[in-house]
């Protein structure tokens, strides 16, 4: 495989803008959640009570009212929220479940000092799978099928769904169906083939097109950012961080989306070499970096409901001119199956670089983590890797069990659409009759 120059620039160029700073998971006492937990359902009034949660460094890492805009966001997205368990515990970290009176079950961890506060240092939070009852185990896949129809066709009745739904065996889909519209101005329906913006997934095929460069030998995951791009302009960045920390989230880069990203999101319009690299390789016809204002590719409109309101809105106005390497791009479901079988078949990159890329890199084997731009989770000892992506109007799961064979697709233009209805696939899938 030729690998160009130029590719090698824009994808580490990329990434070296995109990635955020990692945040750490836990907390050293119960008794810590519990005051976490009653500062975030405080609301607005939680924030003179900043300095008693938080410690001063990861309050002012955050910037300027970030702190506030992280809750407030957080808050809206799930409104207050109840412990359900704690999963993990040690003198510096804890590790969470928790529901929210929105519905959405959370995994949430947390750093903290290492003194006599126990303030939090870090967090992280991210959407989790409901605990599976009884009637969720043990399933044959005709079973399964026949629970995720009733399910999803209960959701869509509600307007609570509107996207693309696969379960694949073996890269076979046992189930798959499209359901509301792919844009409500013009009434188009969405089917299997309907581009959906994949919001943070894109993260994805990025992780693939750096493995690729290490697999061809024009790089190495331990070589800094400098040996590649010798004139990027943060000398810190360019002569410490790595790719194996860009790749990561470990780099302690901060996010591109800030107030000068703002002021020309609508006018950044160019990502090159992903058709050449991965989509084409695939046979992915329905994927792209589809300029927001085109129309011709018949991609899906988000929409959401914003806080404080009622009705669905359009997301147009929220998203950039078009997607980067950090996300916004689009696919099909379809072609995400396409995907999934050309990443296990060999087209797109080798078995033991494919191993690499997956794995857990933050943490011991078999335990849930995140590998080059890959999440790399377990439920009830089965092994799921892929990733998912959501933002106002966007919603997207893919998960890969290499195990058992299954690959769960969900994608929706609906904001919080995807996640619900894949923890539960995943839930059936994970704890199926063997």
């Amino acid at each position: 495989m030729i690998v160009t120059k130029s590719i090698l620039l824009v994808v580490l160029s990329a990434v070296a803008l995109q990635v955020a700073a990692a945040d750490s998971p836990g907390l050293a006492s119960s008794s810590a959640v519990g005051k976490f937990v009653e500062y975030w359902n405080l609301g607005d009034s939680r924030r003179a009570l900043d300095l008693e949660v938080f410690t001063q460094e990861f309050i002012d890492s955050r910037g300027s009212d970030g702190l506030a805009k992280l809750m407030t966001m957080l808050h809206s997205d799930s409104g207050a929220i109840d412990i359900h368990d704690i999963s993990k515990e040690s003198r510096d970290q804890i590790q969470f479940l928790a529901k929210s009176e929105k519905g959405n079950w959370l995994a949430i961890s947390l750093d903290l000092a290492v003194d006599e506060t126990r303030r939090v240092a870090g967090l992280s939070v991210r959407f989790a799978s409901a605990p599976p009852g009884d009637d969720d185990k043990n399933l044959e896949p005709s079973q399964i099928v026949a629970k995720l129809e009733r399910y999803l066709t209960d959701l869509s009745t509600k307007g609570a769904f509107s996207g693309s739904v696969i379960l694949a065996k073996d890269f076979k889909p046992v189930y798959a169906q499209a359901f509301g519209q792919s844009n409500r101005a013009s009434g188009l329906s969405n089917t299997l083939d309907t581009p959906i913006n994949l919001g943070s997934m894109n993260k994805m095929f990025t992780g693939l097109a750096v493995t690729q460069l290490v697999a061809a030998g024009q790089l190495e995951f331990d070589d800094t950012v400098g040996e590649h791009l010798p004139d990027y302009p943060d000398p810190e960045v360019r002569d410490k961080v790595t790719v194996h920390q860009l790749l990561t989230h470990t780099s302690g880069l901060d996010s591109y989306w800030n107030d000068e990203y703002r002021a020309h999101q609508n006018s950044l319009a160019s990502v090159h070499d992903f058709a050449q690299y991965v989509y084409g390789p695939a046979g992915m016809e329905r994927s792209d970096h589809y300029d927001k204002y085109e129309t011709i590719s018949g991609k899906a409109q988000g929409y959401y409901v914003p806080a404080g309101q009622q009705e669905f809105i359009s997301n147009q106005q929220s998203l950039g001119r078009i997607g980067s390497p950090a996300g916004g791009g689009y696919s099909s479901a379809n072609d995400l199956l396409k995907f999934a079988a050309a990443l296990h078949d060999g087209r797109l990159i080798n078995d033991d670089y494919r191993q690499i890329m997956t794995t857990n890199k933050l943490g011991p084997p078999g335990e849930s983590g995140y590998g080059y731009l890959y999440s790399d989770r377990w439920i009830n000892q089965a092994r799921y890797f892929g990733h998912n992506g959501g933002a106002p109007g966007i919603n997207a799961e893919l998960s890969m069990f290499p195990e058992s064979g299954y690959t769960v697709i969900v994608l929706s233009n609906l904001g919080h659409g995807a996640s619900d209805v894949a923890n539960k696939m995943r839930q059936w899938v994970a704890h199926a009759r063997q």
